[in-house]
């Protein structure tokens, strides 16, 4: 299998692995703050209202009639970290 190929697959199964979702009121990095994934942590203090995959991210967007928002990542991806600091730590774009 070509190296690229098997690159995007390790990102596809560590983004989804930790996925988050925006579902909207910029308020919920809290519910990061102790999870054990360093990716997730690095978004705990932004000002967007994560949710990890679930059933409470789901309920959140159709209460409140809103697309989700689903960023995939690692902790050491260098355009990971540019999108962290320039869009999510951003309260205009979050």
């Amino acid at each position: 299998m070509p190296r690229v190929i098997r690159l995007w697959i390790c990102f596809l199964v560590l983004g989804l692995h930790a996925g988050l979702i925006f579902a909207g009121d910029k308020s919920g990095g809290w519910r990061l703050a102790d999870v054990s994934s360093p990716y997730l942590r690095m978004h705990a203090d932004n000002p967007v209202n994560w949710y990890s995959w679930g059933p409470e991210a789901w309920e959140q967007a159709k209460r409140q009639n809103k697309p989700l928002f689903v960023s995939i990542g690692y902790f050491t991806c260098h355009w990971c970290h540019v999108m962290e600091r320039e869009s999510f730590r951003n309260p205009e774009i979050a």
